[in-house]
């Protein structure tokens, strides 16, 4: 029972590893924790351990699943998550709403577990009491969840029943050493304090039920099956089954003739063991006779010691009792002397009458001068926050620069209107940016001209490209050619062949305009004359030959700018500013018109920027006039308040005099009603010990009272079965030695 020193105290305790050692649980006792017994259990360190239990309807909710999951946390199974602190501990803690109990018990805030650890070979009392050590866990339901002390020896929650032994546990938990110095060790270190950080116990609660127990690799998780069950899986899915139903079959065959000699050999050494046994027992039985007759002596001996020590205890408890009862007369009658006079002190109603006419009159006073002041103060805040007020809007009012507020209002207005105007101008300017922009894109990707027809051409991988585009013309040839091509600004060159193709692909779009090229002549071969005139314009895409085409519209036109077709009497105007022709002559003719808007733009912005600074001096010289014509109402309202606070001031140099004499006599009076109270007080207090000193005398007594029923002298004399002199010369009859034995070491002796 006694505390190993360099286990329990001071600094050493950081380096305590491992104090279980190779002992093994023997006894647990569970307090607090679900609906479990606060009974020791005792367990077996071998063998199949069935928990079983009855809830309150059925065996659902008898603890047997907390019980299995207190003593894993005793063994400091990981899987509570230790190094996190154990949070799930506190689910152990008795909780009335789960055990249907909230109309008379409430919920546990702290439980124990306790664990005694004995050494394997340990069997006699003497063996366990040497080696056993008592752990304590002390589960609690906020952080930290767990506590951890310890105590060489044997040491448990004892009573005759479960109140006893739960009320007891609290003061048996405060009697043990810290274990970690001034605190104790936590979850975190328990496996390391404890087993040393070796793993003491791996457990797993579940009550799923499976259809089928073959193990079955694709319908299983592979951490429910053991590696035998894993390895019978893999051998059905090989085909190895078979073979090691064989190889089995055979292996059995020789396992039984091993077992026939092993069960002969076991045979010849069972009967050697008992006959060894008969003639020990021979040997017992004779020493046995030898010992009963000195049992029975040292029985007698326990009797009459037993006997004697309690009529020598009950003449003490009668001694005693009769001087408590002297002892209570005497308190009685100081206990009516003191209630006499608390009494008298108290039956004074003219005296508590006089107090409250001198209280009420001081508190109506005071009130009346703390109102006065509490207005005065209130006042001389609002004062001083007018004048902060006041100089914060002189400081603004000069930002008016004298201008009453109508006229900064109508500047204010016309600033409006000029910022107004300037966002329209930006809006315009921004949107013909945006335009000359996508103009520029669709020029530099190609979609300004035909972009539909050449997009779905495109996807059905038809060769084709816009006219204006296939067509490159020198500056000398623009003023002829120009004209006419302008009529087919958005018409698309497919070849010949593929006419009928690129029209069904262009039905859904009318309107379109398709220009048929042949294919272009091999190298080194030239155009027949006829075909390709001398000022002919040339092609800027290799793949397309527009002789045709170019020779009809060259026929129809009369040579000058105006007259496109004089056949059909259409005219077309030339003089373009910038090429029709050639992807680049567009690109670059985009991009100045962009560069041009880009301008308009930051010219506007520029308005815009302009327009909002004037606006906002306006607003801010309207903002200043305001807080002009508000510091002229806020002087106004500080000369008022001052004139009231002048007033306030009177009122309380007059009401002076008065709250003085008032304080005066009531303090006179609250002095009388101290010193009485002080008086009843003391009296109070000593009838409160005189009633203290009758509980412990009656508690006293009541205790003597209890240990002397407990004597139990009749049954003593029944066990002696002689008269209590006899007893008395019995023990006289003994030697010195005997006679200082007492009735335990009898009993134990007799045992």
């Amino acid at each position: 029972m006694s505390t190993d020193p360099l286990r329990n105290s001071g600094e050493g305790n950081r380096g305590v590893h491992d104090i279980v050692g190779s002992r093994v649980l023997v006894g647990t006792q569970m307090v607090d924790v679900s609906r479990l017994s606060t009974h020791p259990v005792p367990m077996i360190s071998q063998g199949l351990i069935t928990v079983a239990g009855q809830g309150p309807k059925d065996s659902n909710g008898a603890g047997k699943s907390s019980f299995i999951a207190a003593l894993s946390l005793l063994h400091a199974d990981d899987q509570w998550k230790l190094a996190s602190g154990a949070a799930g501990a506190a689910d152990l803690l008795f909780t009335a709403e789960l055990a249907a109990q909230e109309t008379r018990y409430s919920n546990a805030d702290h439980g124990y577990i306790i664990g005694v650890f004995a050494a394997p070979g340990a069997v006699t009392v003497a063996e366990l009491e040497e080696s056993s050590l008592t752990v304590w866990l002390r589960i609690n339901r906020k952080a930290p969840y767990l506590d951890l002390r310890w105590r060489d020896g044997l040491y448990l929650a004892y009573g005759t029943s479960e109140a006893q032994r739960a009320a007891r546990v609290d003061e048996l938990w405060q009697a043990l050493p810290f274990s970690n110095g001034r605190t104790d060790f936590h979850a975190s270190r328990l496996p390391a304090v404890l087993f040393g950080g070796q793993a003491r116990c791996v457990s797993f609660l579940s009550t799923s039920v499976r259809s089928s127990p073959t193990p079955n690799l694709l319908a299983q998780p592979l951490n429910d099956l053991s590696t035998a069950r894993i390895f019978d899986a893999i051998a059905n899915l090989t085909g190895l089954d078979r073979e090691l139903e064989q190889e089995q079959a055979l292996r059995s065959k020789e396992h039984g003739h091993r077992v026939k000699v092993l069960d002969a050999r076991r045979d010849l050494e069972t009967w050697h063991r008992e006959i060894a046994v008969v003639e020990a027992g021979i040997a017992q039985r004779r020493g046995a006779r030898d010992q009963l007759g000195t049992s029975q002596a040292a029985w007698h001996n326990r009797c009459a010691r037993h006997l004697v020590d309690g009529l020598e205890r009950a003449g003490q408890i009668r001694s005693d009792l009769s001087a408590l009862d002297t002892r209570a007369g005497q308190l009685n009658g100081k206990v009516a002397e003191v209630s006499a006079q608390i009494e008298t002190l108290s039956d004074d109603e003219e005296f508590a009458r006089q107090l409250e006419q001198a209280k009420a009159r001081r508190a109506e006073l005071n009130r009346r001068d703390q109102a006065l002041d509490t207005d005065h103060q209130v006042a001389a805040r609002q004062l001083d926050e007018l004048s902060g007020q006041h100089r914060r809007l002189l400081e603004l009012a000069r930002a008016a620069d004298g201008r009453m507020l109508e006229v900064a209002a109508q500047e204010r207005q016309t600033a409006t209107e000029a910022l107004e105007r300037a966002l329209a101008g930006q809006g315009a300017a921004e949107a013909a940016e945006q335009q000359a922009r996508r103009l520029l894109s669709a020029a530099e990707s190609g979609q300004d001209l035909a972009s539909a027809q050449l997009r779905i051409l495109d996807q059905a991988a038809v060769p084709a490209a816009a006219l204006l585009d296939v067509v490159s013309l020198d500056p000398a040839e623009r003023p002829t050619w120009e004209p006419g091509l302008a009529l087919y600004r958005d018409a698309v060159v497919v070849h010949r062949d593929q006419g009928a193709q690129a029209r069904s692909l262009l039905a859904g779009l009318p309107g379109s305009t398709l220009i048929l090229a042949d294919e272009p002549r091999p190298a080194g071969v030239p155009q027949p004359p006829e075909v390709r005139p001398a000022d002919m314009p040339a092609s800027a895409d290799p793949r397309f030959d527009l002789a045709a085409f170019l020779t009809a519209i060259g026929r129809r036109a009369d040579g000058t700018a105006a007259v496109t077709d004089t056949e059909a009497g259409v005219i077309v105007l030339g003089g373009f500013a910038d090429p029709l022709t050639g992807r680049p002559a567009r690109i670059a003719a985009a991009r100045q018109d962009h560069a041009e808007k880009t301008a308009l733009l930051n010219e506007a912005a520029a308005r815009l920027s302009a327009a909002r600074k004037i606006l906002t001096r306006a607003e801010a010289r309207v903002r200043a006039a305001e807080a002009a014509e508000q510091a002229s109402q806020i002087q106004v309202e500080i000369a008022d308040r001052r004139k009231e606070n002048e007033a306030r001031l009177e009122q309380r140099e007059l009401l002076r005099p008065a709250v003085t004499a008032a304080e005066d006599d009531y303090a006179k009076a609250l002095g009388a009603a101290h010193a009485r109270d002080e008086t009843l007080a003391n009296l109070r207090g000593a009838r409160s010990r005189l009633h203290g000193s009758q509980r412990v005398a009656e508690d006293e007594q009541t205790r003597l009272t209890g240990e002397r029923d407990e004597l139990n002298l009749i049954q003593r004399q029944a066990d002696w079965g002689e008269s209590n002199d006899a007893a008395r010369r019995h023990l006289l009859a003994l030697d010195d030695v005997q006679q200082r034995r007492t009735a335990a070491e009898w009993n134990e002796e007799a045992c």
